[in-house]
């Protein structure tokens, strides 16, 4: 399913009211100012899957879900946001709902922000990031503050570090690419 707003003013799909787990498969959408509207506080979470966004205007998801989100096989082209495309809060639910954030096989390109940032404290079930390419942004590919699943991301060419470490003990990460990046 295609789309196309044209004039990146109009958002392109609202769910409202949700409160299960909604998955958005198989969806392009092109010059959105807001691809997908999202109830961020009371639907369980949600599934981005094998979907592309090109050119988010205002940013790609109206906020970022307080319950888990999953995008799987997804490319995110040229996309806008506050600081990051995907800025993963630091919240309980996670522990709650049992349902984690998760970024696997996507890919962050030419976003005029950084990638993906998981913050400090963030609790269990752990996030996953893997098999990610996150490059040519603006900021930082991935800002990683908290230990999670983090392997085979590349981030390359961004205007910012590729790769930012901070604040954590106890991780490891595996292959991880990073090369052209400013410091």
């Amino acid at each position: 399913t295609v789309i196309d707003r044209l004039d990146w003013t109009a958002s392109g799909v609202n769910l409202t009211g949700t409160t299960g787990y909604v998955t958005v498969d198989k969806f392009a959408f092109n010059h959105c100012a807001i691809a997908l509207g999202l109830v961020t506080t009371t639907s369980k979470g949600y599934g981005l899957t094998n979907s592309t966004v090109a050119g988010a205007g205002t940013s790609v998801l109206s906020g970022q879900p307080t319950h888990g989100l999953n995008v799987a096989g997804s490319n995110f082209l040229n996309c806008a946001g506050t600081s990051y495309v995907f800025d993963i809060p630091a919240t309980a639910n996670y522990n709650t709902d049992q349902v984690a954030w998760s970024v696997t096989n996507s890919k962050i390109w030419g976003a005029s922000v950084g990638g993906v940032r998981v913050p400090a404290f963030v609790g269990s079930p752990a996030v996953t990031i893997t098999g990610n390419d996150a490059s040519g942004n603006t900021g930082i590919g991935f800002d990683i503050q908290s230990p999670c699943a983090f392997r085979n991301n590349t981030a390359n060419n961004n205007g910012a570090p590729g790769v930012n470490f901070q604040s954590m003990a106890d991780m490891v990460a595996y292959n991880v690419t990073a090369r052209g990046n400013t410091t």
